[in-house]
């Protein structure tokens, strides 16, 4: 005859805590990749409404490039963006092209250990003069 015993209340305690403790680091391997691929998505879309902002103003002004990548600058700091890239261009006489890089490291909590180093948004626009 096997001899059956119930786990005792100390054992079930350690049992848990075994569990826990293989457990926890893939939660919160989890937990910071939600939380850096969530803030990589937020820059994307940052990057996009700063590019489309240059773009826009490119066709409906005459200031010069340069003029328009500082007030573009300007724009990435007020919403809390550091250590942008800001390039507008007229790739032809209908297109300009407005491209913005976005280092992640400086603009993420964490860091970028699980995502690229930045993220590059172009913006393409066509556009006819009449």
């Amino acid at each position: 005859m096997r001899n059956k015993r119930k786990l005792g209340s100390g054992k079930r305690r350690g049992l848990a805590a075994v569990e826990a403790a293989v457990c926890m680091p893939v939660l919160i391997l989890i937990w910071f990749g939600t939380v850096e691929v969530s803030r990589t998505l937020a820059l994307k879309q940052q990057g996009q409404l700063i590019a489309s902002t240059g773009a826009q103003r490119v066709v409906a002004s005459s200031k010069a490039f340069s003029e328009i990548e500082t007030e573009l600058d300007a724009l990435a700091l007020s919403i809390g963006l550091v250590d942008t890239d800001i390039t507008v261009r007229r790739i032809d006489s209908e297109v300009v092209e407005s491209q913005v890089t976005i280092e992640i490291a400086k603009n993420s909590a964490f860091g970028s250990f699980l995502t690229t180093s930045h993220v590059v948004t172009s913006q393409y626009y066509s556009f006819r003069t009449e």
